[in-house]
């Protein structure tokens, strides 16, 4: 299984980016993701493994998890890290360049 966001676009805005972001397997988002969301004091972060629904409202503060997990990991220097490392990078670039107000529909899980 895989924990990825899924984006659903409005109508009347096409699909201007991207509709499936795959975040991690559940294993590596249960070895890592979650250790460091407990760690950091993530809500939504959580969430993700059972699949939750985020509102346009709730998408920076997703956000900002998701960064302050790529800055967590970022700091790891163990090896076992590399791939959770690039991982949260690009996952944190590809959704800084979505428009929130695109956006009709995103689930994560």
């Amino acid at each position: 299984m895989t924990i990825s966001v899924l984006i659903v676009y409005r109508d009347d805005v096409g699909s201007p980016g991207p509709t499936e972001l795959p975040l991690a397997t559940a294993g590596v988002f249960s070895r890592y993701w979650l250790p460091a969301a407990a760690t950091l004091g993530c809500v939504w972060v959580p969430l993700f493994q059972g699949g939750v629904p985020v509102s346009r409202d709730n998408f920076p503060a997703v956000l900002d998890e998701l960064r302050r997990l790529r800055d967590h990991f970022a700091a790891q220097t163990d090896r076992s890290f590399a791939d959770v490392r690039e991982r949260s990078a690009w996952l944190v670039r590809e959704l800084e360049k979505i428009d929130p107000r695109t956006i009709a529909e995103l689930d994560i899980g």
